[in-house]
């Protein structure tokens, strides 16, 4: 299907199922990872906030589905023909975190200026007030722009690594707690960043805030 032809009604119901499916599966690992966070399990909460990161990047593509589809990168996907959208994005031999990782650096989807006040407050309200002033912390010295998505793209890479033995032991992966709470802070604020322009853009479509569909 190209960016020009009409969508039937069986895809878009397909999309959005999806879509709330993703979202509900967002506030998942996001809840799981704040509970090994706040539990000192740093290296179970960098996995599962990397699983978050890659929920949340999906949510995007279906948000922002024609420029997907002329991006470059999506042009380069070995799709099968006659494959709709919503399975492309599903066939995870296609679309792994490195394709939509690439998607988020050819679309620009991370911002290049500091971070905003939008992002900071959406960070409190996905780790708690509470955790307030370790968050003001945290965005004291934080990177921007490319180093932003350069150093949150590698940590979130080498998280997938981490799960599976075979793989640390031959490229010497050494694993420690550290990596963990590195991961999490990282993708937890771009999470955030991300999820402000989601919900602006699903507000835009809808006239409706997207917490409605958060479960």
């Amino acid at each position: 299907m190209t960016p020009m032809e009409p969508i039937s009604t069986d895809e878009k119901k397909r999309e959005i199922v999806f879509f709330v499916q993703l979202v509900g599966l967002t506030q998942f690992y996001q809840r799981e990872a704040l509970l090994c966070f706040e539990a000192k399990a740093l290296f179970a909460a960098g996995i599962l906030i990397a699983s978050a990161l890659e929920s949340v990047l999906l949510e995007r593509c279906l948000l922002d589905k024609i420029k997907i589809i002329k991006s470059i990168t999506w042009k380069s996907l070995n799709k099968t023909e006659g494959t709709s959208f919503v399975e492309t994005l599903q066939q995870n031999r296609g679309v792994t975190l490195n394709t939509l990782l690439s998607l988020a650096k050819e679309l620009e989807w991370f911002p290049t200026g500091p971070i905003s006040n939008e992002t900071t407050s959406k960070l409190i309200e996905n780790l708690g007030e509470n955790n307030r002033c370790y968050i003001l912390e945290w965005l004291r010295d934080y990177p921007s722009g490319d180093e932003l998505f350069q150093e949150t793209s590698a940590l979130a890479r080498e998280s997938r690594n981490y799960i599976h033995p075979a793989v640390c032991i031959r490229e010497g992966i050494k694993i420690e707690s550290k990596i963990g709470k590195r991961t999490f802070v990282f993708v937890m604020v771009v999470l955030s960043l991300l999820q402000v322009k989601i919900d602006q853009m699903y507000k835009a479509v809808t006239a409706k805030p997207l917490c409605e569909e958060r479960l």
